[in-house]
């Protein structure tokens, strides 16, 4: 009887663990960090790249502004300076005031190419591509630097945009290049200066947005370009589509949020497919918060994250990082969501959601003001999983009901009628007005 009461409890413990969510264990987030790429100049890898100008507060970026020869009016003025500055304290915002650029506007220089030249310089930029360095905007900007090297002064330079004047619309160029100090390939070798190498640079055909330069020295700080595919990120980021916004992933690469506002889970060991989901709470009460699920292939990880999109909308997202691709991450979409898009969480709304994966679903159970309880569900407990989305449906309806209480007007109470009575003694005569009007002592209603 006993062994027969003791295999029943077993079996009960063993549905229980099954059909119950399982709590996320918290590891180190040291043993969550992506190696950074070790073939690219650029990645969401640890550590960066030292070249790059992460880690820098205040990189001195000079301003190399050229005239082609067939725009013998070209000039520098301030409006296009602005831009630059406008650009640097975008970084500052995004950064939370940890780096900013400073500008160096150098005069302009000028230079024997047309703008017919930087059209076929555009054609050139991929065809060319670690082939001819001669034809490509590599070695354009190479020979810019040999040509003037005499006459500038690199002094201290950490990086160099160089500023063109062309006005077609065939040579639109804005290109980024990181250089090594050990390139594999001398191809990437410094730009070779009077006063020292040059490590960062960029190219920039003519005028660009704001947007466009800061996306550029971005590059600069390490970051690594996220469109090229229907699976980005697309106005979660800047290095997507140029939005003034960055995933708080890539806030954390480049030092930007401390690793207290991220949580390491360890897929292999944390996570059991037999379970029905693996249970993650994250802070609700903080702007950008990142949790990291490590997959067994190096330099993968499922990320889940929240950021804040414009200054005011709230978003969780959810995606697949592989270090390696390009472009490295694969956004995964609430059910019934637009693609490149992440789920709006402010004001405690998309309980009940699920962003979807190819091999888990991500289910939003709960949310307060402090906190917000997700579900990783297995595509394989999808079927057993309908208490749980039930769950979250009816977290879902309390939230709404507590925010229509919240909002509701207060009801204004209708005005109690009153009335008045004469009340007599002799010759005394008084007024009594109330809800129950009654006379004094002695005296009598009349």
């Amino acid at each position: 009887m006993r062994i027969q009461t003791f295999i029943f409890t077993l079996i009960t413990t063993l549905v229980l663990i099954f059909l119950n969510p399982i709590v996320a264990n918290s590891t180190p987030v040291a043993d969550c960090k992506i190696a950074a790429a070790p073939f690219q100049t650029v990645s969401l890898g640890f550590p960066m790249a030292s070249e790059r100008l992460k880690g820098n507060p205040k990189p001195k970026i000079m301003v190399l502004p050229f005239r082609l020869s067939d725009r013998p009016t070209f000039t520098f003025g301030n409006e296009v300076k602005n831009d630059y500055l406008e650009s640097a304290k975008q970084i500052e915002r995004l950064s939370f005031g940890k780096t900013k650029p400073e500008f160096i506007f150098h005069d302009v220089i000028d230079i024997p190419e047309t703008v017919v030249d930087m059209v076929i310089l555009r054609q050139n930029q991929q065809q060319q591509w670690q082939r001819d360095e001669s034809k490509s905007t590599w070695g354009f900007i190479r020979k810019i630097i040999a040509e003037h090297d005499a006459k500038i002064d690199f002094t201290g330079v950490n990086a160099v945009i160089f500023h063109g004047s062309s006005t077609s619309n065939d040579s639109w160029i804005a290109e980024a290049m990181m250089f090594s100090k050990n390139p594999r390939d001398p191809w990437f070798r410094p730009m070779e200066t009077a006063e020292g190498p040059i490590l960062n640079a960029s190219l920039l055909d003519k005028r660009q947005p704001i947007a466009t330069i800061t996306h550029e020295i971005m590059h600069l700080y390490g970051l690594t370009d996220l469109y090229g595919s229907p699976t980005g990120p697309g106005n979660l980021s800047l290095m997507s589509n140029n939005q003034d916004v960055l995933l708080s992933y890539e806030k954390w690469v480049l030092d930007w949020i401390p690793d207290t506002q991220v949580q390491c889970i360890i897929e292999a060991t944390e996570i059991n497919p037999s379970n029905l989901s693996t249970r993650i709470t994250i802070p609700n009460n903080v702007a950008d918060f990142v949790t990291v699920i490590k997959t067994e292939k190096p330099g993968t990880a499922y990320i889940i994250e929240t950021l804040i999109y414009g200054g005011v909308f709230k978003y969780l997202v959810f995606y697949s990082l592989d270090n390696e691709a390009r472009p490295p991450i694969t956004l995964h979409t609430p059910v019934l969501g637009a693609t490149n898009s992440g789920l709006l969480i402010s004001n405690l709304s998309g309980v009940g959601t699920q962003l979807v994966s190819s091999k888990y679903n991500l289910l939003v159970s709960d949310m307060t003001s402090s906190q917000i309880t997700l579900d990783l569900i297995p595509k394989t407990q999808l079927s057993n999983a309908s208490s749980l989305i039930l769950a979250a449906q009816s977290n879902r309806d309390r939230i709404q009901a507590e925010i229509n209480a919240t909002n509701k007007p207060d009801q204004v109470d209708k005005p109690v009628k009153r009335k008045t009575v004469v009340c007599v003694q002799g010759t005394s005569i008084r007024k009594v007005t109330a809800v129950k009007p009654k006379c004094p002592v002695g005296f009598k209603r009349r």
